[in-house]
């Protein structure tokens, strides 16, 4: 599935989208590496990391940890 054709789209600086398959896991690993997210939190919720995560999901996973 192509989301964005054009480079400069709005939202071509989102993350992988998180329902896509096949999920590009590396892809989120390499942007969070790079990412200045102080907190885990946060960078759960960094839509430019993995588009998707809302703060719902963001609690979820953080309370299973």
């Amino acid at each position: 599935m192509e989301l964005v054709r054009d480079g400069q789209a709005p939202i071509a600086h989102l993350g992988p989208d998180i329902l896509v398959d096949p999920f590009d896991l590396d892809a989120v690993i390499g942007r969070a590496r790079r990412s200045d997210a102080p907190t885990l939190g946060e960078l759960l919720l960094e839509q430019r990391v993995c588009a998707g995560i809302g703060n719902i999901y963001k609690c979820e996973a953080l309370w299973s940890l």
